[in-house]
């Protein structure tokens, strides 16, 4: 469905996780940035754990696995259950963490999908866009209000809204097409749609 609406021109609210994006064009390795996107909670986990003593948290190489409702205790590495993460191997430990979150633990659903979306777009043809640039292929350009923009924007010192540099600049997109402006958005964001919420919601996680 996703294929056939790309060749047909439909834009389809299906807005797939960066990760999820990297396998259907062909990119099967995934960073923490990825994971954020899929999982803010366990990104916000594995950051905190790169930069603090892990000791406490007696934890090994292993993972839950969910097998249709069915939970089993993984090993991410072989005898991983055994192999304390340590200080020395925490970069490792969330390495094979964010492959299982995002690759394994979800493989045979992510193969289902991308043999079907290739049987109608190959990969080849798909394998030119990043992540960002084939969500706006599958949602479309979203609409993006400059004043909702001006209204929740944050100014440090020297600037304000009034600052004449931030009016130039609002002054300057407000003449932007959408195109132009959705790739502002995702240079500023990291993200090619607006919240339902409008440009509010952007605020607030910030």
């Amino acid at each position: 469905i996703i294929a056939r609406s790309i060749i047909e021109g439909i834009a389809v609210p299906a807005h797939f996780t960066r990760g999820f994006l990297r396998h259907i064009i062909g990119i099967y390795h995934n960073n923490l940035t990825d994971l954020e996107d899929a999982d803010e909670e366990l990104h916000d986990s594995f950051v905190w754990m790169l930069k603090n003593d892990v000791t406490p948290l007696e934890l090994t190489f292993s993972a839950d696995n969910d097998d249709m409702g069915k939970y089993t205790l993984i090993d991410l590495k072989e005898n991983g259950s055994n192999i304390l993460v340590t200080n020395e191997n925490n970069e490792e430990y969330v390495k094979l963490m964010i492959n299982h979150r995002l690759v394994s633990s979800i493989s045979k659903q992510t193969e289902a999908f991308v043999d079907g979306f290739y049987s109608v777009i190959p990969l080849e043809e798909i394998q030119m866009f990043k992540p960002d640039e084939l969500n706006l292929v599958i949602c479309g350009i979203p609409e993006i209000d400059v004043e909702d923009f001006k209204k929740y924007c944050r100014y440090s010192r020297p600037y304000n809204k009034d600052h004449k540099v931030i009016k130039m600049f609002f002054n300057v997109i407000s003449k932007w097409n959408m195109d132009d402006l959705a790739l502002l958005l995702m240079f500023i964001t990291g993200s090619s749609q607006v919240p339902i919420s409008g440009f509010k919601d952007f605020r607030d996680k910030g």
